[in-house]
Order: structure tokens, then C-alpha cells, then sequence
């Protein structure tokens, strides 16, 4: 309820218990929903532990109105454009091809907004060729990168235990520099692949930097529906892995998802899961089919790494 009650206070810095208004909190669940990828069943849960703070004060004569009291919230997700989580939709081909292109992400001159110019190329296109949750892919480091005959991305902070795994680097992406880049980013001497990709907030992560800006890039820049989200990447990537007939289990264990409806056996629990080069096997099918440009090459230098610092 702390947490959460300081998610509202960060996002209405000027608003107080007594002047809050439903207004504001229709649109600080908006932002939960678009910036968090919250379903309507999350953000019930979410407005009912605030509102069962503001019902108390009311109670004790400190307020006089609860601004989250009589949310229907089916309804409103419906009226108000909280769509259920299971209204999110994978991207099309065609807004792939505007979102990695020199009139997409490609195409911003600006140095500043979103982490930087490779935080706002690479991260999408990691989510694309992965799957991965963007706050798994913001928190990687260089130690994360493992350079052996299969390279691969070791998730070691992930949404729960089951999460936890080692996902292949796509050959697109070695092909487009990734490794490179990774190793300009070790040369600098910094640690966080994203070096200028940093929350000022106590409340919210650095990858929620990205996020933010990502959604208001596809919304208000390229004009695409509010039905994508940067979430979005992760379910493109699970029907590209329909489509290229990769086993369920396999792309379960690639995006750290649990098996729906699974029963659990105690078999499951032995051995490491798959061996990484099946893995790696497996998601070389996953083909987009869009062109990509090259991202420019990382140029830091370890004095700028000290600047990125503070």
C-alpha cells in the first residue's frame, strides 16, 4: 500500500488526499495501465487498497470524499479506455517496419529522452528478437552477456523465480552489432548495458524511463493504436514462435511464462531445462521479415562513463 501510494504521489506531485479528484485517478490508473502493462483486474486491486486508505480517513472525518469509492471497473476499462490485458495486441508487420526505420526510432537526431539513442534502438529490438520483459532487458549488465559458443543473455531479475533462465542472442542482433556494442560499453568501463538510461524516482525503475517514452513515441509520434504497448514486442515474439512451429514448452522456456493449465509433475523440477544451443536452435526460426537498419556503433569513452556516473 506504501509503494503504491507513492506511485500516485509521483505521478500527482501537486495533488493532496484533500483535493484529489477522480479525474486524477482515472488517469493515474491510465498510466499505470499503459506504462505497467496493468490488466483491469490489477488496477481493481491497486484502486481498492488505495481507496481502502482514503475510506478509513473518510470514516475519521479527515476527508471528506473517497475519489476511488463506486469504480466499476470492468466499466471503466471499457468507457474509459482501460482495456483488459487480454485487449493488448501484438504489433503488425507494417508498424514494425515504421517503428525500426530512419522514420521511426531511427530517425531521432536527439542524444537525450528514453535512456539515449541505444537504450531506445536496442531495447526494442532485444524485446523483439527475445521476448524478454522490458524491466528484465533494463536491468542487464555486461556480466550478463555470456560470450561462450552460443551467446546469451543470463536473466538473473526477473517477475519470479520461474523467470530466472538464459535466452540466446538472435543472430539478427549479433548481425546488427549487438556484441559490438556490448563490448564499447565494457571499454568504457561502464557496468549497466544502458549507462544513460536512469530513473530520478524512488518509485519506479530505470527501464520505466524507456517505457514511458516508448509509449508516447508509438502513440503521439508514429500514431499508432492504444492497443500496443512495448509489451507488445513480447507478444509478437510468442506468435512468431506459433508461426515457426517452436515447441510450447521450448518458447515457455525462452520467455520465463509458466505452461497454462500445466499440472505439475515432480519430474519437472529435475535436470537444467533446456540446453542452451536447442534453445538457440529453436529461435533462429523467429523471422519478423522487415528490414532493419544497423544502429550506429557506440562511441563512449570512459570519461563520458564518469559523466554517466555523476
Amino acid at each position: 500500500m506504501q509503494r503504491l501510494v507513492q506511485a500516485l504521489s509521483a505521478y500527482l506531485p501537486k495533488a493532496t488526499p484533500a483535493t484529489l479528484t477522480r479525474a486524477q485517478v482515472t488517469d493515474w490508473l491510465r498510466n499505470e495501465r499503459d506504462q505497467r502493462g496493468n490488466s483491469a483486474k490489477t488496477l481493481e486491486k491497486k484502486g481498492t487498497l488505495v481507496g481502502a486508505i482514503f475510506s478509513v480517513a473518510v470514516k475519521d472525518e479527515l476527508l471528506e470524499k473517497n475519489p476511488f469509492s463506486g469504480f466499476d471497473y470492468k466499466r471503466f476499462a471499457t468507457k474509459e479506455g482501460l482495456a483488459p490485458e487480454s485487449s493488448r495486441r501484438p504489433f503488425t508487420q507494417s508498424e514494425l517496419t515504421r517503428i525500426f526505420s530512419n522514420a521511426g526510432l531511427y530517425g531521432i537526431t536527439t542524444s537525450t529522452g528514453g535512456g539515449g539513442y541505444h537504450a531506445r534502438i536496442w531495447i526494442p529490438l532485444i524485446a523483439l528478437y527475445s521476448g524478454a520483459r522490458l524491466n528484465e532487458i533494463g536491468q542487464l549488465t555486461v556480466d550478463h552477456i555470456i560470450l561462450e559458443s552460443v551467446p546469451y543473455f543470463k536473466i538473473l531479475k526477473a517477475k519470479n523465480q520461474g523467470s530466472i533462465r538464459d535466452v540466446p542472442i538472435h543472430s539478427k542482433l549479433i548481425e546488427l552489432g549487438f556484441l559490438d556494442y556490448v563490448e564499447a560499453i565494457r571499454s568504457a568501463g561502464q557496468t549497466s548495458l544502458w549507462p544513460f538510461l536512469r530513473s530520478r524516482s524512488q518509485v519506479s525503475t530505470d527501464s520505466e524511463v524507456l517505457g514511458r517514452w516508448f509509449g508516447r513515441f508509438i502513440h503521439h509520434t508514429l500514431n499508432l493504436p492504444p492497443e500496443v504497448t512495448f509489451h507488445s514486442f513480447r507478444h509478437t515474439f510468442k506468435d512468431l514462435c506459433r508461426n515457426a512451429l517452436i515447441p510450447r514448452e521450448l518458447h515457455h522456456a525462452l520467455t520465463g511464462h509458466a505452461s497454462p493449465g500445466q499440472v505439475a509433475n515432480v519430474g519437472d523440477s529435475y535436470g537444467d531445462g533446456y540446453a542452451i544451443a536447442v534453445k538457440a536452435q529453436q529461435l533462429a526460426k523467429i523471422d519478423p521479415k522487415i528490414e532493419i537498419p544497423k544502429p550506429t556503433p557506440y562511441r563512449g569513452t570512459r570519461k563520458l562513463a564518469a559523466v554517466a556516473a555523476g
